[in-house]
């Protein structure tokens, strides 16, 4: 083990040095091979060479001092002293086990795991989405954004359609279960709707040309429907997005008493503040492709939470 740890420090020194080096006398040559092979446009702004240079600067010192804590043999120290002191600082103006209570616990129980991933999901794709439009600038349409928010919400209606034939016999009100099956129902229809229009209704892959009003007035000369209002867009996608993350901040801060199992089931929990977050964000950019990828991907963590909830039975008293 003693043998292991020191051949790791020596090779962490070595690549940090060859790091430090690269990015101090090569790394012009480098962000030029990136804008002849990699950049779309042939170019790389300032401020992005600048934040590069300064990630693999980091990087290269960070491989130096973890090389220096596995020659010394000082890594687990570290990292129990790390662990004490971020919880302490933490700690010491936030309230861990309230954090944890107010983003992961669930009335119901079998919910608690789908809610850490909805979590973290959230934060990973947020944060990796708009790092992509930092360094990479605005997708284009019909791009790998939009193919994968058109699969994500067909998968989405679906599950929304098995929710709707779930048969919720656990529940005693009629009323309840056939207002749940009818709004799972609206959901689904919703959805594929949505769906048809991100495919124009075929026209994606049958390829046929658009006749009539549609080529004449539609922006993008598809059979589809949003395509029309292409000049509101910019406006709707922020409009929607600041809209409902402060109607559900105000939902989760300030409860009207006990809710019943409808709201329980149907207003989405805390553990979706970050999506809505990045989503409130994303309305401002450009055409919409990473607002539009955002929104897909909370359809479908929705949809699994719906599915999930009737699945397990709810695991909520009923009022």
């Amino acid at each position: 083990m003693g043998i292991f740890l020191k051949v790791t420090g020596v090779s962490c020194l070595f690549i940090g040095s060859v790091i430090l080096v690269f990015s101090v006398l090569y790394f012009e040559g480098a962000v030029q091979f990136l804008e002849t092979n990699a950049s779309p446009d042939g170019q790389i702004n300032a401020i992005t060479k600048i934040i590069l240079q300064g990630s693999v600067f980091i990087f290269g010192l960070l491989c130096i001092f973890f090389g220096i804590l596995f020659l010394t043999n000082r890594l687990k120290s570290f990292v129990v002293l790390l662990q004490e002191k971020t919880y302490g600082c933490i700690a010491s103006f936030i309230d861990p086990a309230r954090v944890k209570r107010f983003f992961i616990y669930d009335d119901n129980k079998a919910l608690v795991n789908f809610n850490v991933v909805t979590l973290l999901a959230s934060a990973i794709v947020g944060f990796t989405l708009h790092l992509t439009f930092l360094f990479n600038g605005l997708p284009t349409y019909e791009g790998v954004y939009e193919d994968v928010s058109t699969s994500v919400l067909f998968l989405s209606s679906v599950l929304f359609f098995i929710s709707a034939l779930h048969n919720d016999q656990n529940m005693k009100s009629k009323a309840n279960r056939r207002l749940i099956k009818t709004v799972s129902l609206i959901f689904a229809f919703v959805i594929l709707v949505m769906v048809g229009e991100e495919l124009s209704w075929g026209q994606h892959f049958f390829k046929w040309k658009a006749e009539g009003i549609f080529k004449d007035y539609n922006y993008q000369q598809e059979t589809n429907l949003h395509n029309f209002i292409n000049p509101v867009l910019p406006l709707f996608y922020p409009f929607v997005g600041i809209t409902a993350f402060l109607a559900l901040m105000l939902a989760w801060f300030f409860p009207a008493g006990n809710k019943g199992v409808l709201q329980k089931l149907f207003i989405p929990p805390p553990s979706f503040l970050l999506l809505f977050f990045f989503l409130a964000c994303a309305g401002f950019y450009g055409p919409g492709e990473m607002f539009e990828a955002l929104l897909s991907m909370g359809i479908f963590l929705y949809s699994i939470r719906i599915f999930l909830s009737k699945k397990t039975g709810f695991g909520w008293n009923e009022t």
